[in-house]
């Protein structure tokens, strides 16, 4: 489809993050939401440099970089929207300060397919990226103008490899949604080969998930892929409640706990995913399940931004260790 010589610069170079992912190692991601477009190149430049400054401290694989787009979703949201860089600008300014691996997320419903192809050879080629996270829509309800996050999946891992020799595609998990298992199954025989969950706060959905799934794998001999648990810091009611705008199961109990007390909201927060996340890796080790858990720490809003990284220290700890 189209002529391009691969003997140069990062075009040779091997998928680092797809390597791990595919060898079932140890892998944590930061969720970077992008910046505001409408920073100067000085202050996006500045952010940047500090985020990368501290990243290097903490035992990250890649920056999970998410595409923030205007949502029709259902009720009222507590913030007003704003307009985010482009995730991929993101990517090539932060290639400027640290060498992590990046991913790339890319709401694949919302255009047809061939302009779709067009962001992707050139995000690919031109900009170097190779990991992204395929997204759908917001409702099963809605057609879409372009193709589904699966055969989106199975174009660039199978029928146009040799367009994307290195590519890695991973999509999202929704632990409540019905049927979850039946769409996870889809998507890996597609070729996506990692999931990333949405932001947990309770864990009885995503363990019933991982036993359901692991049944399936082993009854089908499929090979399991990847799941990130994804967790983030909340400090005001205002979090709480961009939480469950965005769809976040966070039981009664557990709201009730973050907002007790006068102050130490997001100490008790992260108190909270801690707990969650050994919860669901005992549970693993309990049930035998050999599903690769991988971990994704997100900041959700800008005030988060520096106590995600103690949630984040906290919780890379307890995950290396188990």
């Amino acid at each position: 489809m189209h002529n391009l010589s691969f003997q140069r610069g990062f075009f040779m170079r091997k998928n680092s993050l797809a390597q791990k992912i595919r060898n079932n190692k140890r892998v944590i991601l930061y969720e970077f939401l992008p910046p505001l477009a409408t920073l100067s190149l000085r202050d996006v430049a500045v952010s940047l440099s500090m985020f990368s400054d501290r990243l290097k401290k903490f035992p990250v694989d890649a920056v999970n970089i998410p595409e923030v787009r205007e949502e029709t979703r259902g009720g009222v949201r507590s913030a007003k929207q704003i307009i985010k860089l482009e995730p991929r600008i993101v990517y090539k300014r932060l290639k400027k300060y640290c060498d992590a691996d990046v991913i790339i997320n890319r709401p694949i419903v919302y255009s047809p397919w061939s302009e779709q192809f067009s962001w992707l050879w050139e995000t690919y080629h031109t900009y170097g990226a190779k990991n992204f996270v395929f997204v759908g829509g917001e409702s099963s309800k809605v057609t879409y103008p372009g193709i589904s996050v699966g055969e989106a999946a199975k174009k660039v891992t199978s029928e146009l490899k040799n367009d994307f020799p290195e590519i890695l595609v991973g999509g999202i998990i929704i632990p409540t949604r019905k049927n979850e298992v039946a769409r996870i199954v889809h998507k890996i025989d597609m070729g996506i080969e990692f999931f990333t969950t949405q932001i947990l706060f309770e864990t009885t959905a995503i363990k019933k998930l991982l036993l359901q799934l692991w049944d399936e794998c082993k009854k089908t001999k499929r090979k399991p892929k990847m799941i990130f648990l994804s967790f983030a810091p909340a400090t005001t009611v205002k979090d709480i409640e961009l939480l469950q705008w965005l769809g976040v199961t966070i039981p009664q109990k557990t709201i009730k706990q973050l907002q007790t007390g006068w102050i130490g909201m997001g100490w008790r927060s992260i108190a909270i995913c801690e707990s969650l996340l050994y919860d669901i890796l005992q549970f693993v080790k309990k049930e035998k399940i050999t599903i690769p858990i991988g971990l994704n720490v997100e900041h959700v809003s800008r005030h988060n931004f520096e106590l995600s990284f103690l949630l984040l220290k906290e919780l890379s700890e307890g995950y290396v260790s188990l």
